[in-house]
């Protein structure tokens, strides 16, 4: 169900790396922090960038963490969009806005300006993947965080039945992926066996069986899906992770 390989989005960023380390290093007097005179200087450098990658790049070496990172992603997604979105078809485009709404979800239960600035790189990964390549980019979102097809346990059947606890699913997955990518030792060890005790405890918890869910166990299910993935990416950047990890424990 939940797997330890890396989701299409970290596969992406890596991707979009490697792509960035082949352009030419951003000028540090471009970035700048705080001030409006800062924020200014920076608005321009992205205005100015020439192309989409490049105001990515300067992006994401100079966002700020915060909610001003809206105004400056808002410079690069239009830059971006204009290589791109009059060129999709249909059903690209309803793709493009099912991406853009997962990395809305994903951070949407988040307090802080940091979650912000998260769903604004977001977005821009989304803008980037769509113009250096609109078909690979528009790939259908896959219904859950595993292959629907070879669903077997009542719990991978629930999540498959309904797309919006599929979308959770995807996120968790996402996020535990990273979690597992950034821990180390002891504590990679703890992450997973934790993960591995959550998902054995909710099948007894929630009555899960052979027969479909009911509406309010749906709801449920998503409630907890978004706890625990809210959790784990508060948890992923944690000092200590099992210490972190242990309300649900």
């Amino acid at each position: 169900m939940i797997h330890i390989d890396l989701p299409a989005k970290s596969v992406s960023l890596v991707l979009l790396l490697f792509a960035f380390s082949i352009l030419p290093a951003i000028p540090q007097d471009q970035c700048g922090f705080g001030s409006e005179e800062s924020a200014n200087k920076l608005e321009a450098s992205l205005h100015n960038a020439p192309s989409c990658k490049a105001a990515a790049k300067l992006f994401d070496e100079c966002r700020w963490g915060s909610s001003a990172d809206v105004s400056f992603g808002a410079i690069v997604a239009e830059k971006c969009k204009r290589e791109y979105l009059n060129k999709l078809t249909p059903a690209q485009k309803k793709v493009h806005d099912e991406r853009i709404e997962l990395c809305n979800y994903q951070y949407e239960h988040q307090e802080g300006t940091l979650a912000i600035s998260e769903t604004t790189s977001c977005h821009i990964d989304v803008a980037v993947g769509f113009a250096t390549d609109a078909v690979k980019a528009a790939t259908p979102l896959p219904r859950a965080s595993f292959d629907c097809a070879y669903a077997v346990t009542p719990l991978e059947k629930v999540i498959c039945s309904d797309k919006t606890l599929g979308r959770a699913d995807l996120i968790l997955g996402r996020v535990y992926a990273m979690a597992v990518k950034s821990a180390k030792g002891a504590d990679r060890a703890a992450l997973i066996q934790n993960e591995k005790k959550w998902l054995r405890q909710i099948p007894s918890q929630f009555g899960l069986s052979a027969q479909p869910a009911s509406a309010k166990v749906l709801a449920c299910l998503r409630d907890q899906f978004e706890s625990r993935f809210d959790l784990l990416d508060g948890c992923s950047v944690g000092d200590d992770l099992v210490e972190c990890l242990s309300p649900a424990t």
